[in-house]
């Protein structure tokens, strides 16, 4: 897979290949490795019966947790965490990505123009449209849980320090 020139942060490439419709990098599947890595991760195993009863008591201990998605596109990862009952924000840099997140799963999202935020209605689901290296993570974190499963892959190489910084940022200050 091409990334991006080196010039820029790569979005507008990333917006390009979204807009051509050149994504077959997405699944329309829950990520194997994110739910052969959960009871690592979140020390518990995948509920039996997905989504969780919102009035259970899972539900409700993990909605105090928040899983960090950087570079999310309309992973449909996004809706399994939250259907688990925690919060989630990720950050995308394709509008277009974030609004199919959003029809496809039903999600209700809202768009904040002076804080750059698409949200959910239930204020579980928060995604930052811009740069992940514009993005002031620290204002949305402490993050309890990462889960990255391609943007480390996608991103130019000239990048990957700020990269590493950027998710260090996310994490400072975490439990």
């Amino acid at each position: 897979m091409e990334k991006s020139s080196g010039v820029g942060d790569g979005v507008q490439y990333w917006c390009q290949r979204w807009a051509a419709g050149n994504t077959a990098w997405h699944s329309a599947e829950v990520n194997h490795f994110l739910l052969s890595c959960y009871s690592k991760v979140v020390g518990k195993e995948v509920p039996p019966s997905v989504p969780v009863e919102f009035s259970s008591e899972e539900f409700q201990e993990n909605s105090e947790k928040k899983w960090f998605v950087p570079l999310c596109g309309k992973t449909v990862d996004i809706p399994f965490l939250l259907s688990l009952g925690y919060r989630v924000f990720g950050v995308e840099g394709a509008r277009q990505a974030i609004k199919a997140l959003g029809v496809e799963n039903n999600l209700n999202l809202t768009f904040d123009e002076s804080r750059s935020i698409f949200e959910g209605a239930d204020g579980r689901l928060q995604i930052y449209c811009g740069s992940l290296f514009d993005c002031p993570v620290e204002e949305f974190g402490p993050f309890d849980f990462g889960w990255d499963r391609g943007s480390f892959g996608s991103i130019h190489s000239n990048f990957l320090q700020k990269y590493a910084k950027t998710i260090k940022r996310a994490f400072a200050g975490s439990k």
